[in-house]
C-alpha cells in the first residue's frame, strides 16, 4: 500500500492528496496511524492528537461533527467491543481513487 512506502510526514500526505474537506482528512489521520503506527483500531482521541501535532494544518472547528461526517460517509466503522474505529472499505476506496489521480 502507498501509504508504508510514503515518504515524509503526515502534513506532507495531507498537501500531497489535497483532500476537499475535514472528513477525508479524519480518514487520512486514521490510515495514516492504522498502517504507519501498526494500529489495529483508531480512537477519536488518536485522530485528533495526530491532527493537533501538525503546524501547517487546521484543526477542524467542530472536530466532533467532521468525525460523524467520516463515519456516515462510510470511510470510518465502529470496532466491534472496542472505543475505536477501522477504516472501512469506501474509505479505502476513497484514497486509492485520490492517490490515482
Amino acid at each position: 500500500m502507498f501509504i508504508t512506502g510514503f515518504v515524509g510526514s503526515f502534513a506532507d500526505l495531507v498537501g500531497r492528496l489535497q483532500p476537499r474537506g475535514f472528513a477525508e482528512i479524519i480518514l487520512l489521520a486514521a490510515i495514516w496511524l492504522q498502517y504507519r503506527d501498526g494500529r489495529s483500531f483508531v480512537t477519536r482521541g488518536d485522530v485528533r492528537r495526530l491532527l493537533r501535532r501538525q503546524d501547517h494544518l487546521r484543526m477542524p472547528r467542530n472536530f466532533s461533527r467532521d468525525f460523524h461526517a467520516a463515519v456516515a460517509r462510510g470511510y470510518l466503522e465502529e470496532v466491534e467491543g472496542e472505543d475505536g474505529y477501522t477504516v472501512a472499505t469506501d474509505g479505502f476506496r476513497w484514497f486509492r481513487d485520490e492517490c490515482m489521480k
